[in-house]
This record gives structure tokens, sequence and C-alpha cells, in this order.
């Protein structure tokens, strides 16, 4: 199954998924870094990053934001475009309201 989908992924797809996931990494280095950093000056604010971070897990899951993508994927696909980065894109779009709060 894997193989099969790696074949029709060209170089510049690769790429381009590679740097989604580099930002993705970035991001959770910058942003755990913070938290251990912060957490040594306060202790209180420890379980409110943990349970913050772990509700936003779970939110990234929830049924409006995959049928979000998945409507944009299927309608990119059926003009035969491909759908790569939909999901970060989306993510990223969505996230970047809560960091401005």
């Amino acid at each position: 199954m894997l193989a099969r989908w790696t074949r029709g992924v060209t170089r510049d797809e690769w790429l381009r998924l590679s740097g989604f996931g580099a930002a993705v990494l970035a991001l959770h280095v910058v942003g755990w870094g913070l938290f251990l950093y912060y957490s040594g000056h306060y202790r209180p604010l420890v379980g409110l990053g943990l349970t913050a971070y772990l509700f936003g897990l779970r939110h990234a899951f929830d049924a409006d934001h995959i049928a979000a993508i998945d409507n944009t994927t299927r309608k990119l696909l059926s003009e035969d475009k491909r759908p790569v980065g939909v999901g970060f894109f989306f993510s990223l779009g969505h996230s970047s309201v809560v960091f401005a709060l």
C-alpha cells in the first residue's frame, strides 16, 4: 500500500511534504522549549500548559475539521489537482487565530 502511494508522489511534492513536516517539527521544538523554560519559572502553569496542549490535540481531530479537510481534498482531486498540504494550511490558519489571541 505504501509503495503504491509513494510511486505517485513527485520529487517536488516530496520536497513540499518534507517542508511541511519540518515546519511542524520546528513549531513543536519552539513550543516545547518555551514550555520547559517557563515551567521552571512558573510552576503553576505546568498543568495549564499540558492541558491546553492535550485539548488542542483532541480538538484537531474534531469531525468538522476532518470534514473540511476531506471536502477540500475531494474538490481538488475532482479538478485533477494535487491536494498536497491541504491539512497543513488548514491547521496553520486555524492555529494562527489561537496564537494571535
